[in-house]
């Protein structure tokens, strides 16, 4: 199985003994499975055997190319310059979303990209990031702005900087609105931090107040100093290439969209 995330390719060599995983593994990236002959830019030889979810925080190590990643329902142990691993897995979608959520904010966090707690939308011919933690009504916001407005996904957004500007990409990771998603990619026009309000109203954002904010939305469970600072970093190259504002917004209606 071929999935791909943002612009990362995840090839995973899974035992045939338990297909009915197969087929739901199957069925819930099915958006994301990618034929292309790319390469992968890591392969995962898998082994499933039932296993116990705590401890629920992963704990992750990255020493030079070896990368170790450890939760209680998952096991992965990887040569990033050889391009492989191995993955010891609960065989359930749940495990397996919740390894892929890691793994994908640690490959972002590692070079240009990030994995963002946001929705993000494609609205006038560009990408508006609307950030926010748990509670701050990202699926809400989608919602209501899904009849006008194609949703990339209501919970955890990838994100590529680079000289152009930035790119955002949908992926399989939902929340309340729980959609699959299928690849998509933009150029993110606009950058927002959610405030429910009871009226709909867009106002700058300082510096120190979006990158306060901001950084608690990005996924890192690394604890090495050299990934913090370069998340703090790419937290300051998104305000100044974008010049991100705080959107108050009202869940009565989509009105909120005539502010992007």
């Amino acid at each position: 199985m071929r999935i791909k995330i943002a612009d990362i390719i995840l090839s995973f060599g899974f035992p045939a003994e338990n297909p009915a995983f197969l087929r739901e593994a199957g069925e819930r990236y099915g958006g994301f499975l990618t034929r292309e002959k790319t390469a992968p830019d890591l392969f995962f030889s898998v082994r499933l055997k039932k296993l116990k979810k705590e401890p629920f925080r992963p704990s992750i190590t990255l020493e030079k190319n070896l990368l170790k990643i450890n939760r209680g329902d998952f096991f992965c142990e990887a040569d990033l310059k050889k391009k492989r691993g191995a993955l010891l897995l609960n065989p359930s979608v749940y495990s397996l979303d919740s390894f892929l959520r890691v793994l994908i904010s640690v490959l972002l966090n590692k070079k240009n990209g990030l994995l963002v707690h946001a929705a993000a939308l494609s609205f006038k011919k560009g990408a508006w990031l609307l950030a926010g933690k748990s509670g701050s009504g990202k699926s809400t916001l989608s919602r209501l702005a899904a009849g006008k407005a194609f949703i990339l996904s209501d919970e955890l957004v990838p994100l590529r900087i680079n000289k152009k500007g930035v790119t955002v990409f949908s992926s399989p990771f939902w929340g309340e609105m729980r959609g699959r998603g299928e690849a998509f990619e933009k150029n993110l026009k606009g950058l927002c931090l959610l405030k429910k309000s009871t009226e709909n109203l867009k106002t700058p954002a300082g510096e120190a107040e979006f990158a306060g904010t901001f950084l608690r939305c990005v996924m890192n469970f690394s604890k090495a100093p050299e990934i913090s600072e370069k998340a703090v970093k790419k937290t300051a190259a998104l305000w100044r290439l974008l010049r991100p504002q705080n959107l108050y917004f009202s869940k009565k209606d989509d009105g909120f969209l005539k502010l992007l």
